[in-house]
């Protein structure tokens, strides 16, 4: 959000300072209990998930014009590369902010990348590992792991332990276009994907849009 204060519902405000992310508890009866600020920027695509110790994670997403590309393929649909920063952040239920990692990446605006690329999910398991999903075209490069799309958009995950670190990443998807639209875990901590598939953005094919579900192991 933009600088400010944030009212909630008349039973207590946050104040943020410049534009960055924010988060926030409330008791059972919707009554604000704290709020902190998560440094962001301007974020304008959000997920979050609690976990049983009371702890936050939360993912932020903002278009930006600098940072390092992370996602990239040439621009073969013909649109746009514009950067988008990602945040990932864990909250305490003491309101600190315990770990966060901001990393940038490109993806094309033509299709169906414009309004999905980046990391809009995310869902915690039995240990309180984090799993966020998201969307990709191109090479997604997450630390020293690197994914390829088999099409033009593809769902992928990745797993944070509880102190931030990459465990595993892994993609779902064809030749056309995959969809991320919803994230699950089951309780053996494997990632259950909902969305649609589609044909490649300005394919003449006459295929209708289908819905999938699949799991993604660890």
């Amino acid at each position: 959000m933009r600088s400010g204060a944030v009212n909630w519902g008349g039973t207590g405000s946050t104040t943020v300072t410049g534009p960055n992310g924010i988060v926030a508890e409330l008791d059972p009866g919707g009554h604000y209990v704290w709020g902190t600020i998560i440094p962001t920027g301007e974020p304008q695509r959000t997920g979050a998930a609690v976990g049983a110790s009371g702890t936050a994670v939360m993912t932020f997403e903002k278009s930006d014009s600098d940072g390092t590309s992370l996602l990239s393929d040439g621009g073969t649909d013909g649109g746009a590369m514009v950067t988008w920063s990602r945040t990932i952040a864990k909250v305490s239920s003491s309101r600190q902010t315990l770990w966060s990692d901001a990393t940038d990446y490109a993806h094309e605006t033509s299709g169906y990348e414009e309004d999905v690329a980046g990391a809009r999910w995310v869902v915690l398991d039995a240990a309180e590992d984090a799993l966020v999903g998201g969307n990709f075209n191109g090479t997604l490069r997450l630390g020293s792991t690197t994914i390829q799309s088999a099409g033009s958009l593809d769902a992928y995950v990745q797993v944070r332990d509880p102190s931030g670190r990459l465990k595993a990443a892994g993609r779902w998807g064809g030749p056309g276009t995959d969809n991320l639209t919803s994230l699950a875990v089951d309780a053996s901590g494997n990632a259950i994907l909902l969305g649609f598939s589609g044909p490649p953005p300005g394919s003449s094919s006459s295929t209708s849009t289908q819905f999938f579900v699949a799991k993604l192991g660890r």
